[in-house]
């Protein structure tokens, strides 16, 4: 052998990040009743994917109180 070499390579990762989408599985709970969510991603991820969320309740019209859906009617 005349000679050795060594060498590297590195390869980065440069696909972009999947995106969360959440849903509801459901467009109507008896009150009181469990809601159910769907979480999917937009790609299949090779890494680990987190994502905190907080329901907050939509504030409620005149002489209505908050409610956790705008789809919820409130009769005054």
């Amino acid at each position: 052998m005349v000679g050795a070499h060594s060498g590297g390579v590195t390869v980065r990762n440069d696909d972009p990040e999947p995106t969360v989408t959440v849903t509801p599985v459901a467009d109507r709970v008896t009150e009181g009743g469990a809601l159910t969510w769907r979480l999917s991603l937009s790609a299949v991820a090779d890494v680990p994917v987190s994502a905190g969320f907080a329901f907050l309740p939509v504030a409620g019209a005149p002489n209505c109180p908050p409610r956790t859906s705008t789809r919820s009617g409130c009769r005054t």
